[in-house]
């Protein structure tokens, strides 16, 4: 008669502090033998486990130039992760961060091990934080991607305790850049009048991709609601964001 199966369920807590655990144990040194140490730090970088789509030629060439920087300095190597600064405001949590973020930094901390395992001075991440669009972009006021930033701080305070000495969390603020907010809005308007010669002097055409993440992220005025082209206009600031100095 065979023995009856054992089974063991854990509440959602338990699983993340079993995780969270898991991110601060000491990291052991894996052996790559005859690899040059570059190639290694690169494959771990550019590790499936950890990536879902294929990467241009322009980006392996940026990490390389970066990891040579990092060995060259015997430092930790330096991985930018810039996000949208704000919890989308349809959202109950908004605004202020909610599990997604920790999720997040969990699973970062996990690829920042794996590459911490060939590269003992370790990585540091930094997640640089796109709030200063969200005014102009999406209409989110200033008080509110304040509040989100600092909630968002706070996570990452909290994450030193379950992450090892060689890996670390900071954060950095789009408009950080500037000394004065109108800096932005200048070259904002530069990089929109960049984008319109492009077009022609036309509204970009929008796909109905385009259309729906539009239509979900922007906290829509009342006077654009009363124009029928406020998407394609959002959309050419979106362009034109992309084009701003800083």
């Amino acid at each position: 008669m065979s023995a009856p199966h054992l089974q063991i369920i854990m509440t959602a807590q338990e699983y993340i502090i079993a995780e969270l655990e898991k991110l601060k144990q000491p990291i052991v040194h894996q052996d790559i033998g005859d690899a040059p140490l570059e190639e290694a730090i690169m494959a771990r970088l550019m590790s499936k486990k950890f990536r879902k789509l294929k990467v241009d030629q322009d980006t392996i060439d940026f990490c390389k130039e970066s990891i040579k920087i990092a060995l060259s300095e015997n430092g930790p190597l330096s991985i930018g992760c810039a996000h949208g600064g704000a919890k989308l405001w349809r959202f109950d949590e908004y605004p202020e961060v909610d599990w997604a973020e920790l999720f997040n930094m969990i699973y970062y901390a996990k690829w920042m091990r794996y590459i911490a395992e060939v590269y003992e001075p370790g990585v540091t991440l930094e997640y640089f934080s796109m709030d200063v669009v969200q005014l102009r972009l999406n209409n989110l006021p200033r008080s509110e991607t304040d509040q989100y930033t600092q909630s968002f701080e706070k996570i990452i305070e909290w994450m030193k305790q379950y992450l090892p000495e060689n890996i670390r969390f900071t954060h950095r603020r789009y408009g950080d850049a500037y000394k004065d907010l109108s800096e932005y809005d200048d070259e904002l308007e530069v990089a929109m009048k960049t984008v319109s010669d492009e077009l022609g002097g036309k509204l970009p055409v929008l796909t109905e991709e385009q259309r729906y993440m539009t239509e979900l992220n922007v906290r829509v005025t009342p006077e654009q609601e009363k124009d029928p082209l406020w998407r394609e206009k959002n959309e050419h600031m979106h362009l034109a964001v992309e084009r701003t100095k800083a």
